[in-house]
């Protein structure tokens, strides 16, 4: 990154040390930070836009995000209580907790962001974790009962799973406030040209669920690991190299995403935002939505812009692919 962008990440306070999960696997000290670079560079969309900045010229619009109204998701929820002995190689065992899940709810009322929804898969589901996220003012949506692997499900398989989620969240549903159920796609799955998506959507919307595909989806999920694995060995130069990252991706996924739309649609589209429920997004995203706002960008609830026409057909839905794609594409050039 150029050396001007990394004193801004800095400036916006984002090296701030975090309380984070720990872990019985990792080592202690402090690794060189060509480790920790090395190790970001595994993440796909990271090290493509690691090569395709270090050619680009540095970024001269002080808010880059100006104009932009986005409505901020969740993928997933926590659970209430971390399972040790679940996954031994789990380095964010312990994001599992009543605090983290006040971290998020912190930071969405923090930041006045409008009610937020989390959308859940019902074999992970919490009632007390998703009681608490209504009572603090949020919203859910369905994910599915379980994760979609495309090439071995069929039509049914996957509206079964649709159905059996909806029978696990509908109690919250009633008791919830608005009686309107959102659904999400598996962000990938919809190339699947053997899956007969129409099908789905018939079911979706006899069903009365409202379709939410996600327009920027920030990857937050692939740095929580080497975060967690930072903290636990006590590695805050590292857990800082990571965050300032992040928000290099977050601004090249940002801006592609909205370039995009924009070609797609002819119009400033209201943008769609998804993070995950992860260890890394509980300890940062109060920074990253002050940082957006910063920026310019103005946060809208989900319903205000799903108003958009453009969320009238699946265009939408190819928005993050497309911006991936570009991402690998800029670096290819380099």
């Amino acid at each position: 990154m150029k050396p001007r962008f990394i004193a801004v990440l800095l400036a916006s306070g984002l090296v701030v040390a975090t309380p984070g999960c720990t872990s019985r696997t990792a080592k202690s000290g402090t690794a060189p930070a060509s480790t920790c670079l090395k190790d970001l560079n595994a993440i796909p969309e990271m090290a493509a836009v690691l090569k395709s900045r270090k050619h680009e010229s540095e970024e001269s619009h002080e808010r880059p995000f100006e104009g932009m109204e986005i409505a901020l998701t969740i993928n997933g929820m926590l659970i209430s209580h971390a399972d040790p002995d679940a996954d031994a190689d789990d380095l964010c065992f312990a994001e599992n907790s009543l605090e983290n899940l006040d971290r998020l709810a912190k930071a969405i009322e923090t930041n006045a962001i409008p009610p937020t929804v989390s959308f859940i898969r019902g074999r992970l589901f919490d009632e007390r974790m998703g009681k608490e996220w209504l009572r603090r003012g949020n919203l859910i949506g369905s994910l599915g009962y379980d994760r979609v692997r495309p090439r071995r499900s069929s039509v049914e398989q996957w509206i079964e799973g649709i159905s059996r989620n909806d029978a696990v969240l509908g109690p919250l549903w009633r008791d919830g406030g608005p009686a309107k159920k959102y659904y999400r796609f598996p962000g990938k799955k919809l190339r699947r040209k053997e899956l007969d998506i129409g099908a789905v959507n018939e079911y979706l919307k006899k069903n009365r669920y409202v379709v939410a595909p996600a327009t920027i989806d920030l990857s937050d999920g692939s740095f929580s690991q080497l975060y967690c694995g930072a903290l636990s060995r006590g590695d805050q130069s590292c857990a800082n190299l990571i965050k300032a990252n992040f928000r290099s991706l977050a601004l090249d996924t940002t801006l592609k995403a909205r370039a995009i739309a924009k070609t797609l649609s002819g119009h400033e589209v209201k943008h769609i935002l998804a993070v995950g429920a992860n260890q890394f997004t509980c300890d940062t995203l109060a920074d990253l939505l002050a940082w957006f706002k910063s920026l310019g960008a103005r946060f809208i609830p989900l319903d205000e812009a799903l108003l958009d026409p453009f969320y009238s057909s699946d265009i939408a839905a190819s928005v993050a692919r497309q911006t991936r794609s570009a991402q690998f594409a800029a670096a290819e050039k380099r």
